[in-house]
């Protein structure tokens, strides 16, 4: 093999392991979340997703006292999709600031 045959190896195994890359980053970003819950504080929805997806939460234990109870019924959601019908209707929002975590604020 001369060098111009290594170097055009060495590149398509380059893409190949790139594309390869991008492809478990956004099949781990995109987590699925299954879930009946009835009448449940927004805290126990948040536990419910950390426990299937190992996403992180941050946010202040008070600022959700006085929130109503939610009911979130999906099966195979992602993060974004649970988090809507959880705070839909709630005087509250969040922000998405990373992969793994979340902030939440009145």
């Amino acid at each position: 093999m001369n060098f111009y045959q290594i170097m055009r190896v060495m590149k398509i195994t380059m893409v190949i392991i790139t594309c390869f890359l991008v492809q478990v980053s956004a099949s781990t970003y995109a987590q699925r979340v299954t879930m009946n819950l009835k009448n449940s504080p927004i805290h126990v929805v948040l536990e419910e997703i950390r426990k299937q997806t190992k996403y992180d939460f941050s946010y202040d234990v008070n600022v959700f006292k006085n929130a109503q109870p939610v009911n979130v019924n999906v099966k195979a959601a992602t993060i974004e999709q649970v988090l809507k019908a959880c705070f839909l209707n709630q005087p509250f929002t969040y922000i998405i600031k990373a992969e793994s975590s979340f902030y939440f604020a009145r």
